[in-house]
């Protein structure tokens, strides 16, 4: 018997021109699904999808992986409205005990798969990459989202604890947030899948090849909600410039807030000290930006295990991320900062440029750790490997 997985996503994919279904997230192009395919014969990802003539993301589909498009929304409003169609629509499209159901949380979809799971009597993964609380407490669905962040945070535990296996992406962090049932199936893996190029030879040595005048500082991330807190980093590049420290930022990312985010620059008088480039074509591109600055920053308000700051890691700079989801777990305590607070990014930022010592130690700690990632906690093998074992056991 072909063995099925069906998989909800959260994030909103794009039909292009052509028809093609392209993805504008790392995670959810068809190569990304590879260990998921070494055990299940179909992966049939469940996701909203929106046109969009122009985009030019990595294809989604592709042999044995497949896209079932749900009702369309965008926002906790639309979400809203939505829900009775959402829930006819898992209730009518997924009736097979046999298929094994899953689902990326936090996700509305992915809670109600696996409520049908469980009327089904079918077998449900998890597989946990942030702390929804956080991202609402955030203030990035505005006040209502403020609001509900305690009630997401149950439904989130509530679907964790009833499935049957778990896949973390961090080691500790959302484990004791979200914990898995006694008898669940666990794995820690990272989503992050590290090419030999991608991880540089060495880590850079600050006394040997000097910190550059001014100080290039980068980030990277999606600018469709302000989860990566890219408008502190503006404000924090204002409180540096008072301080008179020569700096170039570079700010990469794409989304609908990529126009207020530039019109912050301007009104906060720091234009000429931040380059804002648009979605990169892949993250090779990405990774080449990165090696050519000195500092990477990742300022997010919510994480789960950030892929770009591992990356950034491998790349052998030095990086500073805010103390949020699993940052904690790849940055020493020196290297991390308080979140939502551009004054204490800049603290840091300027504690560091001039400690050429501290930037190499930090630059060769954060390298170890980003192999390590690589060479023990990711892999298609590690994943297929479990997810092998756990489609074997008894149901």
């Amino acid at each position: 018997m072909k063995k099925q997985l069906v998989f909800a996503i959260q994030s909103r994919l794009q039909r292009d021109a052509d028809g093609v279904i392209r993805a504008p997230v790392g995670y959810a192009r068809y190569e990304a699904w590879t260990g998921y395919l070494k055990t299940f014969d179909e992966v049939a990802l469940v996701s909203r999808v929106e046109s969009v003539p122009n985009a030019n993301g990595p294809k989604v589909e592709g042999p044995g992986l497949r896209v079932i498009e749900a009702p369309y929304y965008r926002g906790l409003t639309q979400l809203v409205r939505v829900l009775p169609r959402l829930r006819k629509f898992v209730q009518s499209n997924f009736t097979k005990r046999e298929v094994f159901y899953g689902g990326r949380l936090p996700d509305v979809m992915g809670i109600l798969l696996l409520h049908q799971a469980r009327i089904l009597g079918a077998r449900f993964l998890a597989q946990v990459v942030g702390d929804p609380a956080e991202v609402l407490r955030s203030g990035a669905a505005g006040r209502a989202g403020i609001f509900i962040a305690p009630l997401s945070a149950f439904l989130t535990r509530q679907t964790v604890l009833r499935s049957d296996a778990v896949i973390y992406v961090t080691r500790r962090v959302l484990q004791s947030i979200y914990p898995p049932a006694p008898n669940a199936s666990v794995l820690s893996r990272s989503n992050v899948e590290l090419s030999r190029e991608a991880i540089a030879r060495r880590p850079r040595d600050y006394a040997e090849d000097v910190i550059s005048d001014p100080v290039r500082i980068i980030t990277a991330g999606s600018q469709e909600q302000n989860y990566k807190g890219h408008d502190l980093l503006i404000q924090a590049t204002r409180i540096l410039r008072k301080q008179s420290l020569k700096l170039e930022v570079t700010i990469i990312g794409g989304g609908k807030l990529h126009s207020s985010l530039k019109a912050l620059a301007v009104e906060l008088q720091v234009s000429d000290n931040i380059h804002f480039i648009d979605r990169l074509p892949s993250a090779d591109h990405v990774r080449e930006f990165i090696s050519k600055s000195d500092l990477f920053v990742l300022p997010s308000r919510t994480e789960g295990l950030p892929r770009v700051l591992i990356e950034a890691m491998a790349s052998g700079i030095a990086c500073l991320g805010a103390n949020v989801g699993g940052v904690p777990e790849l940055l020493g305590n020196e290297w991390i900062f308080r979140p939502n607070d551009p004054s204490a990014l800049a603290s840091i930022v300027m504690s560091v440029v001039g400690n050429p010592e501290r930037l190499s130690t930090g630059a060769r700690q954060q390298w170890v750790v980003a192999r390590e990632i690589a060479a023990n906690y990711s892999g298609d093998d590690v994943l297929s490997e479990f997810l092998d074992e756990w489609v074997t056991e008894e149901g």
